[in-house]
């Protein structure tokens, strides 16, 4: 019985590891980025900005701010899934502001915002539309496929933008207020069929010490409790 029993585990092991997306992908060391600083093209990485053109102060109630989610050293990439968790108590995601790409003028409170440079996803080609669903009160789901024949050419590499995603504080937030706004998920698949799934948290502050928005990485918010 214990050799039935050794036999059925093995084969059973070998079958999950032989299931397409069961497998880790050309996606492993892959990253994402919370950047604030959208006037400027590209991935800022961990700097502090506020994009609003208020200098460093705090923002209050009904004020929408922006951030733009990239990755980096994504590999022959052919979709995502991008989760956004926030507090729903004290701001909103505002849909019909977010883009899947960043134009070349942005209307932010009312203000004509202009960013140095258009910048389109980084699955434009041949892509289908982000498909954005809302998968609670506070967590946002935004997915991203290439449709059609899928060739390795078509598929990017490299840094690139994924989401441009835009949130309106509440009228009755609390002066100085501080929450923060986190990629909870992002799970890629490659050309291969396979599924990576990372875990590096990134997260996106809104008042905290002031500050009316700023950005830091996990590794950074951890040497807080030091």
């Amino acid at each position: 019985m214990k050799h039935y029993l050794k036999y059925f585990l093995v084969c059973g092991l070998a079958f999950l590891l032989l299931v397409p997306g069961a497998m880790a992908g050309q996606n492993t060391d892959a990253k994402y980025n919370v950047d604030f600083n959208i006037l400027t093209a590209g991935n800022d990485k961990d700097i502090i900005y506020n994009d609003l053109l208020e200098g460093d102060e705090a923002i209050g109630g009904e004020t929408q701010f922006a951030l733009a989610v990239y990755g980096t050293g994504f590999q022959n990439l052919k979709s995502y899934d991008l989760r956004i968790t926030y507090d729903s108590s004290l701001v909103e995601f505002d849909g019909d502001a977010s883009a899947e790409k960043i134009g070349a003028f942005l209307v932010l409170n009312g203000v004509l915002v202009q960013p140095s440079a258009a910048e389109d996803n980084i699955l434009a080609a041949a892509a289908l539309p982000t498909i954005v669903t809302q998968v609670s009160d506070n967590e946002v789901s935004l997915s991203r496929t290439l449709s059609g024949e899928l060739t390795e050419d078509d598929c990017p590499e490299g840094d690139g933008l994924l989401f441009l995603a835009v949130f309106k504080t509440k009228a009755d937030l609390p002066t100085n207020r501080a929450f923060r706004i986190t990629i909870s998920r992002l799970t890629t698949v490659d050309f291969n069929g396979d599924t990576d799934d990372l875990k590096h948290n990134f997260y996106g502050y809104v008042n905290r010490n002031g500050v009316g928005v700023e950005s830091a990485t996990w590794g950074a918010v951890k040497t807080l409790f030091k």
